[in-house]
């Protein structure tokens, strides 16, 4: 296996592009964090910009993986053929500010991964956060929830960025798959370790809801880990959104927020964003505390979903955090069907061991 590095300028990222694209295309579905961040990107420049590409070729030169991280983020990686994954963790083996961020996706690449990099380094992988991602199926529309979607507006910048700060907030308080790190079991030869529940979108009414009702989720859990999460633009000075430039700057990166009302009274949103490779994927959804347990969130899912098809979307996808019980619920009430785990997973120097001590390369934190 034959691994090529690429500079991260618009010359490098262009080169990667040609070899690299194909490869995540062929699954858009599993893909779908890295094909939107990259079209996102594009059109206007939203969010982090990549810190590693790098692509895996056979020994007649056929492109057989992808790998790129954005700056700040984990490393994600295309389906992986026997050997890629060695070939990776011997070529990055030297760029620390990528294995100090670790690295997201499906758990049979992110265990590949693993099982290359610790093998070298004596290194500890930890488990921050197990999502599970949902396709949809047929689309069910809630009924009984009161209110109707609309698009969201310039005027609603400031509140939707208001939510969106609680949002992040939420998540990085009370997120239910982060309160203490597990570690992460090295797989054997036969296969990756899929810790974690099997499914649990169980069509049954949440405690305390008669059947065919649910309560309000509140923070989406199904906002991905890494440069996903939430999605805005960075406002001026503090990383947060712009309110003046909210609602501007997510359409111009060609994600679609979607406001849920009642009597005028906005009490919820969402954002779905446009079809990368046939896939659009909805997140984050969030309803501040003093409007949920009415059923907004999946009312306002619900319409995202017909944004999104009415866009052009093959496919329509979100993730969940496999912890949340009714969030799982939920969106398997209206339509979506469970599918594989996706892992974040980050490395800890061994107790007894300094961090890995390779040679530095340009890689961005």
């Amino acid at each position: 296996m034959d691994v090529r590095r690429y500079d991260t300028d618009p010359a490098g990222l262009a080169a990667w592009h040609e070899l690299a694209l194909p490869v995540l295309a062929a699954d858009p579905v599993v893909n779908t964090f890295a094909l939107t961040a990259l079209a996102e990107r594009a059109r206007s420049g939203a969010g982090p910009a990549p810190a590693t590409l790098a692509t895996v070729h056979d020994d007649g030169g056929a492109t057989v993986a992808a790998a790129l991280r954005f700056a700040g983020h984990g490393l994600q990686v295309s389906a992986l053929p026997a050997g890629a994954a060695d070939a990776l963790a011997a070529e990055l083996a030297g760029d620390e500010p990528l294995w100090r961020r670790g690295a997201f996706g499906p758990v049979e690449r992110v265990a590949a991964l693993v099982r290359a990099r610790v093998g070298g380094t004596g290194e500890i992988p930890v488990t921050d956060i197990e999502m599970r991602l949902w396709t949809l199926g047929t689309l069910v529309v809630p009924r009984g929830v009161a209110g109707t979607a609309r698009a969201a507006t310039d005027a609603d910048g400031p509140l939707l960025a208001r939510w969106f700060r609680g949002f992040v907030a939420d998540v990085a308080t009370d997120h239910p798959g982060r309160p203490v790190p597990v570690p992460v079991p090295v797989p054997g030869p036969d296969g990756p370790d899929t810790a974690g529940p099997d499914d649990p979108g169980q069509d049954r009414a949440a405690p305390g809801h008669a059947p065919g009702t649910v309560p309000d989720p509140g923070p989406d859990p199904g906002t991905a880990p890494g440069h996903d999460r939430g999605g805005s633009a960075p406002g001026p000075g503090d990383g947060g959104p712009d309110p003046a430039r909210f609602v501007a700057d997510e359409r111009a990166a060609g994600r679609d927020p979607v406001v849920w009302e009642v009597d005028g009274t906005p009490v919820a949103f969402g954002v779905t964003r446009l079809p990368a490779a046939g896939v659009a994927r909805i997140g984050p959804v969030y309803t501040p505390p003093e409007h949920r347990n009415h059923g907004y969130a999946p009312a306002v899912t619900a319409a995202c979903v017909r944004r999104a098809l009415a866009a052009g979307a093959r496919e329509v996808v979100l993730f969940t955090d496999v912890a949340a019980d009714v969030p799982n619920r939920i969106y398997a009430r209206i339509g979506f069907v469970p599918g594989g785990l996706h892992r974040e997973v980050r490395f800890e120097p061994a107790p007894d061991r300094t961090p890995h001590a390779a040679p530095t390369t340009t890689g961005r934190g």
